[in-house]
């Protein structure tokens, strides 16, 4: 079929185009211009796919992204490699044969099959025509290059769309008779092994279209597809890479789900230069597996709108996940809007050791003069990262909530020097480190925390450096060890407010119209810790001197002595509470002239802990 204006896609036959898990509106058509879908909780835009080819012909949504039984059926004109001479013994040289069939199909549009068989070849370069789909569908197919990857720095397979252009690689492998070794390093200039790019300079093509691919080696870049309007890789498998696997460049928007990519010297997955695209850009990179990389699991740089959801990282060599905004170099324009880094798995980020401030879990990085305006990091795992957990070295607005982390140094590092962040949220995450500190902030404006779980510090909780009016929550804290430490900032506050952590049940229970409670604050005069008790504890039964009335749930450094009041019905009078320094702050109560007390009134009781804010 000939289709001649943007109409709206079926969201059957056009899932990506709505993501209707992020709530987004679907694309529209407005006087034969695409419209953006933008989601207002997440700010992420979908650029409209619109007429980007001058009145040559114009692509729908429905058409960009279909199955692969669509592909083949609208393609127009279907050929066989077999038509064109190809042997397909894995002996014989079909360089000429798959040559004269991907030249000939691409200047007239079409399905160019493979049959399921091996081909022999050295390398292929190819113009697709302009406004001319082009379709490579295997069966199961094997292309085997010859190709050494250092003579003449040429690329394995390259297809050139002219403007206009689609092209799609559809289910085939592609090897090398001598395969590299990716830990042998980074190849040799681009000698990618399968590369779909625009023929012109500064003039995407259309559609890049990736599905079912395997990448068995390549000198450099195993998928790498540069100058598109809309670039979409998923079901690829590639593996064995002097180089990235998937290397994507100069694209409007582009979506990479459910491959797997392992063995690769350089980035697992990057996606980056949007240098020849303007303002624009978004990337979708979800569910992934990619293992063993020689630099970052997980990057991109320089897009508008980010989102990497649902990934598997395992052992890399730097960052687990990246996100890079701004004017850092060339490579990265455009500021981030909007970034959501959300359900990931990360495992043992920062094998290299060589590689200092590159090892983290996850990595938001900007210049000062291109902070990211919205980020958010969300029910990730980050298990064992060399480095800090997560890394952010900058930003305006920064939400960082129900993860689970373990690392080496701080499990999350706000700001680098330099650089600052606006708003800060850490909210619910288990946090677990072997460094001084677990929480590192720098510069920061305006820090809240609540609700966090952080164990395993040596030295303290949070580490304020340069920071001003951070708020401390109820979190809990592997205490006595020290707070938080102040380097230059200002305002701190902090209180943590909980019930205790358990009674002895057989004597003691809370008060249900007053239950006891206990608020830690920092003591300004003294630049120690106290906790206020509040409430009232039941008691029942023979109250002996000395006896276990349950834990505190904070351990004081030196067991403290509290007067309290405590009533047996008749008579109120003084009694001690004793705080353990051990047990989770087991309390004992002392001093009383009665066995049948009933109540212990914890209002105005004070208890000092030692250890310094």
């Amino acid at each position: 079929r000939q289709l001649t204006s943007p109409t709206t896609p079926s969201p059957s036959r056009c899932p990506e185009m709505f993501f209707p898990q992020f709530g987004a509106r679907p694309y529209q058509s407005q006087g034969g211009q695409g419209v953006d879908s933008f989601n207002a909780r997440t700010g992420v835009v979908v650029p409209a796919l619109g007429d980007y080819n001058a009145g040559q012909v114009t692509e729908t949504a429905d058409r960009l992204f279909m199955t692969a039984a669509e592909r083949v059926r609208v393609s127009g004109v279907s050929r066989s490699l077999a038509d064109f001479g190809a042997v397909g013994n894995g002996v014989a040289d079909d360089t000429g044969a798959i040559l004269d069939a991907c030249e000939t199909v691409g200047a007239e549009g079409g399905t160019l099959i493979i049959p399921p068989k091996t081909y022999r070849f050295s390398t292929i370069d190819f113009n697709v025509a302009t406004g001319k789909t082009f379709a490579l569908v295997g069966h199961g197919a094997t292309l085997l290059s010859t190709y050494d990857g250092q003579t003449g720095g040429k690329r394995t397979f390259c297809a050139r769309g002219e403007a206009g252009a689609i092209i799609r690689m559809v289910g085939f492998t592609l090897d090398h008779v001598a395969p590299p070794d990716y830990m042998d390093g980074n190849g040799v200039g681009d000698t990618s092994a399968l590369d779909v790019r625009s023929a012109v300079s500064n003039t995407p093509m259309l559609l890049s279209d990736f599905d079912g691919v395997t990448i068995a080696s390549s000198w450099w870049g195993g998928i790498r597809p540069y100058l598109a309007h809309y670039t979409k890789i998923s079901n690829c498998r590639v593996n064995n890479c002097r180089g990235s696997g998937l290397f994507v460049g100069a694209f409007k928007l582009f979506i990479a789900s459910d491959n797997i990519v392992s063995n690769t010297s350089d980035d697992g997955i990057y996606a980056g230069h949007t240098i020849n695209m303007g303002p624009a850009g978004a990337a979708i990179i979800s569910k992934n597996y990619v293992s063993s990389v020689g630099a970052k699991g997980v990057a991109t740089g320089g897009h508008k709108s980010v989102i990497l959801s649902n990934n598997t990282i395992a052992i890399t060599k730097a960052h687990g996940l990246a996100v890079h905004s701004g004017t850092v170099t060339a490579d990265y324009l455009s500021t981030v809007q909007a970034a959501r880094v959300e359900g990931n798995i990360v495992i043992d980020a920062g094998q290299d050791g060589t590689v200092s401030g590159a090892r983290s879990g996850i990595h938001i990085r900007a210049p000062q003069e291109a902070l990211p305006a919205i980020v958010q990091i969300h029910g990730n795992s980050i298990i064992n990262a060399r480095e800090r957990g997560i890394l952010s070295s900058g930003g305006e607005s920064l939400d960082i909530s129900s993860n689970y982390i373990t690392a080496t140094q701080p499990a999350i590092r706000c700001g680098v020097d330099g650089i600052t962040h606006g708003v800060v949220r850490v909210h619910n995450n288990t946090l677990v480190t072997q460094g001084a500190f677990c929480v590192e902030l720098v510069d920061v404006a305006n820090f809240a925390e609540d609700d966090n779980r952080i164990y395993g510090y040596t030295t303290t909780a949070f580490y304020l450096n340069g920071c001003t009016g951070p708020r401390l929550g109820s979190t809990e804290l592997s205490l006595p060890r020290s707070v938080y430490t102040n380097i230059n900032s200002t305002g701190i506050s902090y209180t943590r407010t909980g019930p205790f952590s358990g009674f002895n049940a057989s004597v003691a229970a809370e008060d249900t119209s007053d239950p006891p409670r206990r608020t830690v604050r920092p003591n300004g005069t003294e630049g120690h810790l106290v906790i206020d008790l509040a409430g009232v504890i039941n008691l029942s039964g023979t109250i002996s001197d000395g006896i276990y009335i349950g834990n505190l749930g904070i351990v004081p450094e030196q067991t403290q002595y509290v007067p309290v009041s405590v009533y047996n019905g008749t008579l109120h009078t003084i009694a001690t509470l004793q705080v353990r320094n051990n047990n989770n702050g087991e309390v004992r109560l002392y001093g009383h002239t009665s066995t049948n007390i009933q109540k212990i009134y914890l209002n105005g009781a004070t208890i000092r802990l030692t250890t310094p804010s």
